[in-house]
């Protein structure tokens, strides 16, 4: 499982394999010194655990949802990398 926190105490996670390459997590967390209100979304591709992830914040506490792509990106040949050829190699 990825671990997307990015900072604080977390509360709760959890998260489950969707299909053989995507994933789903969820996290609830506090922050010290927490905003009032805070709400983003992000969408990555083509990097290690590309996807969806939304990050919502209110009164130090923050919630995310992230569904992604639970494999790594190869840079060098512009691809996912291949579990089947890592073994052969």
């Amino acid at each position: 499982m990825a671990d997307f926190s990015i900072g604080g105490d977390r509360i709760w996670c959890s998260g489950f394999r969707i299909t053989a390459n995507k994933s789903f997590e969820i996290q609830v967390g506090r922050f010290r010194d927490g905003s009032v209100f805070e709400i983003s979304l992000e969408w990555t591709r083509r990097q290690d655990h590309a996807g969806l992830g939304l990050h919502m914040e209110v009164w130090g506490f923050h919630l995310i949802a992230t569904l992604y792509d639970n494999r790594h990106w190869d840079y060098e040949k512009g691809k996912w990398y291949d579990r089947a050829e890592e073994k052969a190699g």
